[in-house]
């Protein structure tokens, strides 16, 4: 069985640790400023930062974690919590999860999909269990996850079938934008848009990075080469391109908060019904603040 984890770029730490007050550049034309960190849970680091690019904005926000430390994993998010498609927002999914004893402490989207049906344009293993079967959907998507002892995984069909009997989670994922370190993205369209993206760094360090656009001078938003090039400035030796436009979205809920808040402004202006999601699931929440949680998202969906 072949692992595939990757690599580690002194610009994504310097962008990531805010030691210095002076704007951190990415290229000789843009620059991430505003970096503001929190901890949503031992292990798992929520970022916001701005992304100038030739002069134009972008309100920007990452999730950090390294699974093989044993205090965050990752879970699929679906409808329901259940091993069937249609389409939900992510915070539905998320509270389901919990409601369901999941320890989950935020959440992002993740694959593209049929818009009709919800049928994800890649597959999805679910706890060890492969609910939608890899190209059903009639495309040679890649995908990304975490093996059962939590190392990162991705690539494309045959490493799937590599690595399915120790397949924990994985999902789609749309193109590959890095690879050993360098830039590989093949679109390069001017498409200003919301991004999400997910990234390894050689460490086996898991980010995700989401981008709001489409709004003004608030945030212009990516093309796919902007975001290649940013996760690649972020540290990643090996991302991916996730669903963007209007469905990305980033919740979290941080210590002593009891519901999941929305943290990026989606295009939409609401938050989209998708597909599927990546949920990020402490391992150190107590059980008591979990059922105080699952019983207040109980509370409110009643009461709705």
């Amino acid at each position: 069985m072949k692992k595939k984890i990757i690599s580690l770029a002194m610009a994504g730490v310097l962008a990531l640790c805010g030691l210095a007050a002076q704007p951190v550049p990415v290229s000789a034309a843009s620059s991430i400023t505003e970096r503001v960190s929190v901890e949503v849970t031992p292990g798992l680091t929520q970022t916001s930062f701005v992304y100038t690019d030739g002069g134009a904005r972008n309100q920007c926000y990452l999730l950090e974690f390294r699974p093989q430390d044993g205090q965050v994993t990752l879970a699929a998010g679906t409808p329901g919590d259940g091993d069937f498609y249609r389409l939900s927002t992510v915070r539905d999914m998320a509270e389901a999860a919990v409601v369901n004893g999941k320890h989950a402490v935020a959440a992002v989207n993740s694959d593209m999909y049929n818009t009709q049906t919800g049928e994800p344009w890649g597959v999805v293993v679910k706890d060890g269990r492969e609910i939608h079967g890899y190209n059903v959907a009639g495309r040679t998507w890649r995908f990304f996850g975490l093996l059962k002892d939590g190392t990162p995984v991705y690539g494309d069909q045959a490493a799937y079938e590599e690595n399915r009997e120790q397949m924990q989670q994985a999902m789609g994922v749309h193109s590959v934008l890095v690879n050993n370190g360098s830039v590989v993205n093949a679109d390069h369209s001017v498409n200003y848009a919301p991004r999400t993206a997910v990234g390894v760094k050689d460490d086996g360090t898991v980010f995700f990075l989401l981008v709001d656009g489409r709004q003004g001078s608030y945030s212009r938003g990516l093309t796919l080469d902007q975001t290649a090039a940013l996760m690649q400035a972020l540290g990643a030796h090996w991302a991916g391109n996730l669903d963007g436009g209007g469905s990305t979205t980033l919740l979290s809920r941080l210590p002593g908060e009891s519901n999941f808040t929305l943290r990026n402004s989606p295009s939409d202006g609401r938050e989209r019904r998708v597909a599927n999601s990546w949920l990020f699931v402490s391992q150190t929440e107590s059980d008591a603040a979990l059922r105080t949680v699952a019983e207040d998202i109980r509370s409110l969906t009643q009461a709705a």
